[in-house]
């Protein structure tokens, strides 16, 4: 992308979410932006360009927006998902959710990220929404990444937070 078409949307969306977030304001909500995966077409990907366009929707006198982080979309950006989250400024929410080979959101346990290490690591403040695909569907899924949240947090900081958000299969 770039030039015209970027400048375009970059303005279109930013006085988009300028407005949203003074409607949103008068109800005492925070919106959340999702920094999204490296794809064509995607504006908002790198902490940079999320943190500016953030920044810039705060200099139009509204603060109520923040930034959803999602670890899977991360490991487009960067190598270790870790260095890439801590870039970001004004989290609000994180998802978490594995990936193997190519494909995103797989489950916690089910891929090539190593959970037991990463979720100790997040920062305890946001929330935390269990994203990933599943094949078996409901409730068994549910609880499998229930249990798998549970034992790779172990007694890191998040061991006291309760069980997170869960989004189901997508």
């Amino acid at each position: 992308l770039g030039g015209h078409f970027e400048s375009y949307h970059w303005n279109e969306m930013r006085q988009s979410y300028v407005e949203l977030c003074r409607t949103a304001a008068a109800s005492h909500i925070t919106i959340g932006l999702e920094a999204m995966e490296r794809l064509p077409r995607e504006l908002l990907c790198t902490a940079e360009q999320v943190n500016g366009f953030v920044k810039s929707v705060h200099a139009e006198g509204v603060d109520n927006l923040g930034v959803v982080a999602d670890i899977a979309h991360l490991t487009t950006v960067c190598e270790d998902p870790l260095i890439a989250l801590e870039s970001f400024a004004f989290v609000v929410e994180l998802h978490v959710s594995n990936v193997r080979g190519g494909r995103l959101h797989t489950p916690l346990d089910d891929g090539d990220l190593q959970f037991p290490a990463i979720l100790p690591e997040l920062p305890a403040g946001p929330p935390i929404v269990v994203e990933g695909l599943s094949d078996s569907g409901g409730f068994a899924h549910l609880m499998r990444e229930a249990a798998a949240y549970r034992a790779a947090a172990g007694s890191g900081a998040n061991a006291d937070r309760p069980a997170p958000l869960w989004r189901g299969p997508v």
